[in-house]
């Protein structure tokens, strides 16, 4: 799981986008306060309403993917960095028009035992 910013945006707004990736293909993101990586942890997965959904596609370093949720959808790409620990992605959202520049670092994350709310 990764969680970045868009320097001077989300940030400022003390927001971060969170990306999780849940299978061979899947895909799940949200956006939450910042340093909020252990309390989403509980829930943050393909199964929780709140999160985006897609599928990803990897052509060596390059990602593509779009998230959808209710809300409506929002697109991502980008590039792994070399040594696979970070993500530059720039995003469009199809909901209100937004464009952003986000940079991800992965993290290890454990899992506890989730509760679907």
């Amino acid at each position: 799981m990764g969680g970045g910013t868009d320097p001077g945006s989300e940030a400022d707004r003390g927001f971060c986008t969170y990306i999780r990736f849940t299978g061979p293909d899947l895909v799940s993101t949200v956006t939450s306060v910042v340093g909020a990586l252990r309390q989403i942890a509980r829930w943050f997965g393909p199964e929780h309403t709140g999160c985006s959904q897609g599928a990803y596609e990897l052509d060596g370093t390059s990602i593509s993917f779009a998230g959808a949720s209710p809300s409506g959808t929002v697109l991502y790409s980008g590039r792994l960095s070399e040594d696979a620990l970070s993500l530059s992605l720039d995003t469009h959202s199809l909901i209100n028009g937004r464009r952003a520049h986000v940079e991800l670092r992965f993290t290890e994350t454990e899992f506890p035992d989730r509760e679907n709310t």
